[in-house]
């Protein structure tokens, strides 16, 4: 009895340790997202630049942006290790996983994951030109530029999340329909 349970004392800290792991490299992949949209914003800033003998460097530009996105980044980042440690608590899922999930063993299987791509590609699609309205008709009101901001976001999150739901049930009816 005492072996079996020291065994499960030993495995929590080391999962606790993994789960850190896991939220420490979700972190550094936001910093490095983060440097590169900085740098980024930075060079197109200074492209709009019209008098070159006063505009700021490239690197403060950048500088200034990192202080202004960085906590917005640091945020999204940790939100997402997170619901990537919910989502697959065991481990982080990898290439080889993932190759093997396309490479189901049953029929029905490869069926269901043949309906899907095709629909998912789809929805990423319409999902861009939904977003993209949604900003149209919200920037040509003319509104605050933050009540703007806001706006879009949620109506992109929202017709994500739509647009995702039609996929898994669009994928669902067509492979059914088609697997009978």
């Amino acid at each position: 009895m005492s072996g079996a349970s020291s065994s499960t004392a030993h495995s929590d800290p080391r999962g606790f340790r993994d789960w850190l792991a896991r939220a420490a490299r979700g972190l550094l992949g936001g910093l490095a997202g983060l440097v590169v949209v900085a740098l980024l914003d930075a060079q197109f800033a200074l492209a709009r630049v019209t008098d070159r003998a006063r505009a700021p460097s490239l690197f403060s530009i950048a500088l200034t942006d990192l202080g202004v996105i960085a906590p917005a980044a640091l945020v999204v980042a940790l939100v997402g290790a997170a619901l990537g440690i919910v989502a697959h608590p065991a481990q982080p899922p990898s290439a080889l996983s993932l190759a093997q999930w396309l490479a189901p063993r049953s029929a029905q299987d490869r069926l269901r994951r043949a309906v899907l791509v095709p629909l998912a590609i789809l929805g990423a699609g319409l999902w861009v030109a939904l977003s993209a309205n949604i900003a149209r008709l919200v920037m040509s009101r003319g509104a605050a530029a933050a009540s703007s901001g806001a706006a879009v976001a949620a109506g992109s999150i929202a017709c994500g999340i739509g647009v995702f739901v039609l996929v898994l049930v669009g994928g669902g009816v067509v492979a059914g329909a088609t697997g009978r």
